[in-house]
């Protein structure tokens, strides 16, 4: 959606819930936040409703005209301009209904296929003094309802309108749930609205000195939110004080709720004001999941409007800006916010634990205060500077490669494997052996190529191909088991072949640029039981015919595209569009 603007994350990593046995809760991000690009349009600023239609298109009514959003470009309704609108909703014929001040109508194509206004003021012109500022639309089998504090006009066909008298309490607020559509008035409680025709609500009263912001279901129970007097659920006969939890217990007491909403996922979201500013999201049991503002990327703290489209997307009309929050998508992202700091190296989970190795650290994913935050396993406190580069899971645990050293987690017990005379850049697990007790593992180094070999409950060293590799070495790919390549610091690939075991001293090619290897060489990665080489200008394979890099076939459409990250069935392929000046992170499938 070529109108959102970009967030520029800087250091940061994206997890995605696809991992059989996952708890999504306990590795849950920082939820992707898009916005609409309204710069083309500076006056605008407020937005107070929103509603969307069945071919997908949204529509947003801004604080002077009407936006329609087709998911690529944002454009003026026309026919609309400078004209306030306040609230949308679409019939079931795909009218657009929009409520002005002092005017209601809708939206409908005429013959030449124009978008054009037809007013229905004129129904109610002569039987009321003002027609008021129409705020709430609501749509319903029998008919539609425009809501004004004194008046509710219902239109059930093209010439009849109803007119519904506030008589002694304004009416606040209309809000459908279910099959069901209710009314609050002032100094009177919650009514009932069929037909045209108003009736008390169960426990209606309860509500006649409260300012209701919502009523919704949540786990299949009615609630009502009130801006200041706290959230109530309907439990039998009479509604009754719901409880918030852990962090949340205090938002009311000292903040507003301006508005809220209901989600597909069972998430409550509630739009707050004062102290406590900002979007909170709460689980059914009142526990929060999440409080953002804008300095988690919203655009303003207050918001107007909150709407869900048809893919579980959260949009939120502020004061200042539209987002759209993926509050329902698998996909969310950790950076700085939470406490992890550096350039990130590697990911790996191992017993059930997410740990993240970094320019500053190895990080482990742990839950503080109801949050999940990265807390580096090294002491910061420590002079040592240690940045740390591939993680591998073997039997024995987690080994981290870091500048310092080889670092072991087993049993979530950090092991310094000291005895190791070595800093280690890249682990990579060799091809198993006949002897399945013995666990092998190929080390890079700033010395080059080493192996590691567990026997007798330790880890023991041995230096390969030390008489032929000695630059630091930064990546492994291992082809067979005696063919193996290695990128070295200065940004050479060698290939590797060992004749008998790695003992041995093997044939070593070294290929650069004049070799048809790209520029940006990032990593090794095998495709089919091949190696191929991810780069800043797509993925490669090795023609042995010719020695030389060629583009390979089967990614041809990823050509000039910064490639990070490749799985070995080629299902999902991470890269980095090359788009200037910004670049957009992206997974392809």
């Amino acid at each position: 959606m070529s109108l959102f603007t970009q967030l520029k994350f800087g250091l940061l990593f994206f997890v995605v819930a696809l991992w059989p046995g996952l708890s999504w809760s306990s590795e849950q991000g920082q939820y992707i936040i898009d916005k609409i690009d309204l710069t083309s349009f500076p006056e605008n600023t407020s937005t107070f409703a929103i509603a969307q239609n069945d071919s997908g298109h949204l529509y947003f009514a801004n604080y002077l005209n009407l936006f329609k959003f087709d998911g690529n470009r944002i454009t003026l309704v026309a026919g609309d301009l400078n004209r306030h609108p306040r609230s949308l909703a679409f019939d079931t014929d795909g009218r657009l209904l929009v409520g002005y001040p002092g005017e209601f109508g809708y939206f409908a194509n005429d013959e030449s296929g124009v978008m054009t206004f037809n007013d229905l003021t004129p129904l109610v012109r002569n039987q009321v003094d003002t027609v008021g500022n129409i705020t709430h639309i609501a749509v319903r089998p029998e008919g539609v309802y425009f809501r004004t504090s004194k008046h509710i006009y219902f239109w059930r066909d093209q010439q009849t309108m109803t007119i519904i008298e506030s008589n002694d309490g304004n009416f606040k607020h209309l809000y459908v749930v279910d099959d069901e559509l209710f009314v609050h008035r002032t100094s009177m409680g919650l009514f009932k609205l069929h037909s045209g025709r108003l009736s008390r609500a169960l426990d209606g009263a309860f509500f006649k000195d409260k300012v209701m912001k919502a009523l919704l279901k949540i786990d299949g129970k009615l609630m009502a939110i009130t801006q200041r007097k706290g959230v109530f659920v309907l439990q039998g006969q009479q509604f009754v004080a719901w409880k918030f939890k852990g962090k949340a217990e205090n938002i009311l007491r000292k903040s507003r709720i301006y508005t809220a909403i209901g989600l597909s996922n069972g998430l409550l979201a509630l739009s707050v004001e004062g102290e406590n500013k900002g979007l909170w999201l709460l689980d059914k049991k009142g526990q929060m999941v999440r409080h953002m503002t804008t300095k988690d990327g919203l655009s303003n703290d207050l918001i107007n409007v909150f709407f869900e489209d048809n893919q579980q997307g959260l949009w939120s009309g502020t004061e200042n800006g539209i987002d759209r929050i993926g509050v329902s998508s698998p996909l969310t992202y950790f950076d700085e916010h939470d406490q992890l700091q550096g350039s990130i190296r590697d990911v790996a989970r191992y017993d059930g634990t997410l740990y993240v190795t970094t320019s500053r650290g190895l990080f482990q994913l742990q839950s503080v205060e109801q949050d999940r935050v990265f807390v580096n396993l090294f002491d910061a406190t420590q002079d040592e500077y240690r940045s740390c580069f591939k993680l591998l899971l073997t039997k024995q645990g987690l080994l981290a490669a870091c500048n310092t050293s080889l670092y072991q987690i087993k049993k979530g017990e950090l092991i310094h494997l000291d005895h190791i005379a070595t800093s280690g850049m890249s682990v990579m697990a060799l091809l198993p052996s006949d002897d399945t007790a013995q666990t092998q593992v190929l080390i890079g180094h700033d010395g080059g190529l080493g192996l590691l070999i567990f026997e007798a409950g330790y880890w023991q060293y041995r230096a390969v191909a030390q008489s032929t590799i000695d630059t630091a070495t930064v990546e492994i790919g291992i082809e067979g088991p005696r063919l193996i390549w290695l990128l070295d610091a200065p940004g050479t690939v060698k290939r590797l072949e060992f004749q008998d075991s790695l003992e041995s001293t093997p044939t070593v090619q070294s290929f650069d640029q004049n070799s048809g290897l790209p520029k940006g060489f990032r990593a090794f990665s095998k495709v089919d039981g091949q190696m191929v080489f991810l780069s800043n200008s797509g993925v490669y394979r090795f023609d042995g015919d010719s020695s030389r890099f060629v583009i390979h076939d089967g990614f041809a459409k990823f050509a000039g595209h910064r490639v990070i990250g490749l799985n070995e069935s080629s299902q999902y392929v991470s890269l980095i569009e090359n788009v200037s000046p910004e670049r957009s992170e992206g997974v392809s499938t």
